[in-house]
């Protein structure tokens, strides 16, 4: 007959709960390494990785695993681990609640019952529920206990997600969340089985518990409110103005909390996190990928709103589609970067990303280096671009409207179809330029320089403001009114806010660092109300073409060998005056072409763009351009250099007069339709 097996053996029972004590201890262990080895690895993420989306390198295992990956499937599996450890910790506390109620039933003796629970394993859950311990020592445990299974697992998720935050991606963020909410649910049905219930498993009452209710709500409202990327809705949806965070005016929350002053001492956020990328003064590429690659990075159609790059390194980088909205990419080195628009496929819409454009609305470029960088159609509204370097950019149907591009050099640019109204470009230099369909109404354009410029009947000019400089630009604009359809004030009017919000900050910052004894004088380019003063005079297009004119006759009679009247030297021959205007013109397109450290940038716009037509004289230029100190052939592409030499063949037309070529072909053609600039254009845009 077998043994009659008694239930109540305590012997039997202390030794299932050492087993599962040792079980639990291990697993306990076991998910406090996966916690640190976690901790480490997302530790060691910067915006550096974030920016050029580097691999997750897991420490010990040697493996890599895309970054995105990693920070949306790493949280999940730790939720698991957490979830199973609390599993077996509830099936240990009932053991224990078991042990305990034999051991008062079968040992009356206090004494005794002491005497038995040492032999109890060392396990902290075991010793808390099941131990002799008091006082201190009982409160020594249950901290260390709720340390490991609540605080250290909430902390390490609200880690994931602080530090994944200056990525910009939504679906990951909610990914995060809502891993925080679940662990919150699994916290509050286990820590109190646990602690107080003896292992039954319930939701217990949140008015029981009002510290833990309000903690738990303000965990999840932090995560959700204030732990928000810039520009998402939830971030934006309360403004705060804190004496110690954001003292100067009232900002969404999370932008208070996590998008507050660089520090550009040390390169990053003053505050320990952000909620944007902050590489200042960073070389993001390599130079080899610049010399022997098209594209050393792509970033296409990524969320970089508000990043700060500063300096920053980012050669011929791919941003087709980015959003790139407030970023700060003033005095970077983005020369053939790339911001153009792309089909996104499916339906079109108006925003990003829908669009398929590159947005950078409100953001600041100033003193950038942009030779060569396409501009595409890209969303330039309201941006800042005071004294960047522009010098043979593409800037096709690019929507500039209420841009500041002050003092920048826009030379040999391509502005076809650009739209330019309520555009600050005081003391632009545009030589070379195409203008071509391209809408300035409103604009300033206080001494503008436009040698060699291009526009054309379609160029909108009425309503602006200032006196431009039009000597030697090929064709005059004319002063019509506009056929197209009228620009949408209440836009312009918010990206004209955009304008104010970025001179703002660049007149602070740079209002910090003068040093000079009238800084509003020195640092007018960043005042409003310096551009209102003037728009008090509308520019008068019949005076600057008069004035036009007056400078071609004083540059042919500088050249006039026979030293007649310039007016009479062009009537009695007519040949020469326009041999001297080609020559005249051929000179600025050499003194363009030659220029020291972006020659080839401008050349090869000078050739898409059709500047470089038979109105000059091309045996001259030709002959130029293969001098070796002219920089002007340096880095040109086969098909361009194909282009140049066809146009630079001797032609029985070369230097024929304005009139006659603007009727040419080769002049007259819309850049878009010019197969080397459509043939570029489509590339950067696929």
């Amino acid at each position: 007959m077998p043994a009659r097996i008694d239930p109540k053996d305590l012997s039997a029972l202390q030794t299932s709960v050492n087993d599962a004590s040792s079980r639990a201890g291990a697993l306990w262990i076991s998910f406090l390494t996966f916690a640190a080895y976690l901790t480490v690895t997302v530790g060691s993420v910067n915006h550096e990785s974030l920016f050029l989306e580097k691999a997750i390198r897991l420490p010990v295992l040697g493996v890599d695993l895309p970054l995105v990956a990693f920070f949306a499937v790493a949280p999940f599996f730790f939720f698991l681990f957490h979830f199973y450890l609390f599993l077996q910790l509830v099936i240990l506390v009932r053991k224990i609640t078991t042990y305990n109620t034999v051991l008062h039933e079968k040992v009356k003796s206090v004494k005794n019952q002491a005497l038995l629970r040492r032999r109890l394993d060392t396990f902290l859950i075991v010793q808390l529920l099941g131990g002799e311990h008091g006082g201190v020592t009982a409160s020594l445990l249950r901290v260390i206990t709720w340390i490991t299974l609540v605080g250290l697992p909430i902390a390490l998720l609200l880690q994931f997600q602080v530090t994944f935050l200056p990525y910009h991606s939504g679906w990951v963020t909610w990914v995060h969340r809502g891993m925080i909410l679940a662990d919150l649910m699994l916290i509050w049905i286990f820590w109190f089985a646990i602690n107080h219930d003896k292992g039954d498993l319930h939701v217990p009452s949140l008015r029981h518990h009002p510290i833990a209710s309000a903690v738990s709500v303000l965990v999840v409202a932090f995560s959700v409110f204030v732990m928000a990327y810039a520009g998402e809705k939830v971030g934006q949806l309360a403004n705060l103005k804190l004496p110690w965070l954001c003292p100067e005016q009232s900002v969404p929350i999370a932008d208070c909390f996590f998008h507050g002053p660089v520090n550009m001492v040390r390169g990053r956020p003053r505050a320990y996190f952000s909620n944007v990328l902050v590489l200042p003064y960073k070389k993001l590429v390599d130079n080899d990928d610049v010399e022997n690659h098209k594209t050393t990075l792509s970033l296409r159609g990524r969320d970089l709103a508000g990043a700060v790059l500063i300096g920053a390194d980012l050669r011929k980088i791919d941003f087709v589609g980015a959003n790139l909205n407030n970023a700060r990419l003033d005095l970077a080195n983005a020369r053939g970067a790339v911001f153009n628009c792309a089909d996104p496929g499916g339906g079109h819409g108006d925003g990003w990303p829908d669009d398929g454009c590159t947005w950078l609305q409100g953001a600041s470029l100033s003193s950038a280096q942009l030779q060569g960088a396409w501009f595409v159609k890209a969303r330039l509204q309201g941006a800042a671009l005071i004294e960047a370097q522009l010098q043979g950019a593409y800037l096709i149907g690019a929507q500039l409207q209420a841009s500041v591009l002050t003092y920048a050099d826009l030379t040999a640019a391509s502005l076809y179809d650009a739209e330019l109204q309520d555009a600050y470009l005081v003391g632009a230099k545009l030589s070379g330029a195409t203008l071509e369909n391209a809408r300035l109404e409103k604009a300033i354009v206080e001494d503008c320089e436009f040698p060699v410029a291009r526009f054309n009947k379609e160029t909108q000019i009425s309503g602006t403001f200032g006196n431009p400089n039009l000597a030697f630009a090929q064709d005059p604009p004319v002063d019509e009114p506009s056929a197209n359809e009228p620009y949408n004030s209440e836009n312009l009017a918010k990206f004209a806010q955009m304008r104010r919000t970025i001179l703002q900050k660049l007149y602070n910052e740079e209002l910090e660092k003068s040093t000079v004894s009238n800084p509003k004088f020195a640092l007018r380019m960043f005042l409003g109300s310096w551009y209102e003063g003037l728009k008090k005079h509308t520019t008068d297009w019949v005076q600057a073409k008069a004035a036009m004119s007056k400078v071609w006759l004083r540059a042919i009679d500088s050249r006039n060998p026979r030293k007649s009247d310039p007016v009479t030297a062009q009537k009695d021959d007519p040949a020469g005056a326009r041999a001297i205007q080609a020559a005249i013109l051929t000179d600025k397109v050499i003194q363009m072409a030659c220029t020291p450290g972006y020659g080839s940038d401008i050349t090869r716009s000078l050739i898409q763009n059709g500047i470089i037509s038979d109105r000059l004289d091309l045996p001259k230029l030709g002959k130029a351009l293969k001098d070796s100190k002219c920089e002007g052939l340096a880095d040109l592409s086969a098909s361009d250099r194909r282009l140049l030499q066809a146009s630079t063949e001797t032609s029985p037309n070369s230097g024929q007069d304005v009139e006659e070529s603007s009727k040419s072909p080769s002049a007259s053609s819309n850049v878009p339709a010019n197969s080397a600039l459509s043939s570029g254009v489509a590339s950067h845009g696929k």
